[in-house]
């Protein structure tokens, strides 16, 4: 009887996991080493934009060469500007270290974008790893 218990138990606890780990959300989206982006920038896709959400200041000390730029911390302007924007491009969106950039993505997602990318480490990365900036 003791044995039955303890399975019963067990099998709560194992239950009461699977059901948590479940409920865990992940992005609903895809991130991309800096690495690999440069290398996409060297023979880039007509549909490939590269987007910037950092402020304009962050802007003026250097940007990746193509990047078009909104700052996401503008939320009406930002809101416009994805207005403005085709759905079905590939998007591969940079801050500078990679939280407003997840941020922007998300929203990008809500407002039905299907191929966005967050550039894991933003900025920071980029320029940690060497690659060209467009001044």
């Amino acid at each position: 009887m003791r044995i039955n218990a303890l399975a019963i138990v067990f099998l709560q606890i194992l239950l009461f996991t699977a059901l948590v780990a479940g409920c865990q959300t992940k992005p609903d989206y895809s991130a991309v080493d800096v690495n690999a982006l440069h290398e996409l920038t060297q023979k880039p896709e007509k549909n490939m934009i590269i987007l910037d959400v950092r402020t304009a200041e962050e802007v003026e000390a250097g940007k990746i060469d193509g990047a078009i730029t909104s700052d996401v911390l503008q939320t009406e302007q930002f809101a416009a500007f994805l207005a403005e924007q085709d759905k079905d491009k590939t998007y591969y969106v940079y801050c500078r270290s990679g939280g407003r950039s997840s941020r922007a993505v998300e929203q990008m997602k809500e407002a039905g974008f299907t191929n966005v990318h967050n550039v894991n480490g933003g900025f920071q990365a980029w320029t940690a790893n060497g690659l060209p900036v467009d001044q």
